[in-house]
């Protein structure tokens, strides 16, 4: 079982990161070091368990999610697994249901399923920050 992994690789709001991010294999992402809150776990427990599920190769499903980058499941979650790859998997239909049962205002489930269905137009569209250089003044 994966563990949650650290907040501090997943909190950037640059544009470029979560681009990087989109694209990036579930492998790479669940390999960064786990949470320092989980203390009954060495810090890379994630790492060594992927690799390990690589090397005795007997978690075939396993291992074709973790070769699916993030967008690829992204586009399953709003097509809503049509293949049935992957059973359980929660899809852009199921978190409607959801959303119906606890009595969402429709408004909000319509603007849920636009923002998760133009995900990716809508990171294209920022304009990334401009980085800003200090000038470190050595005199002062």
């Amino acid at each position: 079982m994966f563990q949650k992994i650290s907040s501090c690789d997943t909190k950037s709001i640059s544009k470029s990161d979560n681009m990087k991010w989109f694209h990036s294999k579930i492998k790479t992402i669940l390999s960064q070091k786990i949470s320092t809150k989980i203390v009954s776990y060495d810090s890379n427990y994630n790492d060594r368990l992927i690799k390990n599920i690589y090397k005795n190769n007997s978690e075939k499903k396993v291992i074709k999610i973790l070769e699916k980058t993030i967008r690829e499941m992204w586009i399953i979650y709003i097509n809503d697994d049509k293949d049935k790859e992957f059973p359980g998997f929660n899809t852009l239909k199921d978190d409607i249901n959801k959303f119906k049962e606890i009595k969402e205002p429709e408004e909000y489930i319509q603007d849920y399923i636009f923002i998760s269905k133009n995900f990716e137009n809508i990171f294209n569209k920022i304009k990334p920050r401009i980085k800003r250089i200090m000038n470190v003044n050595k005199n002062k």
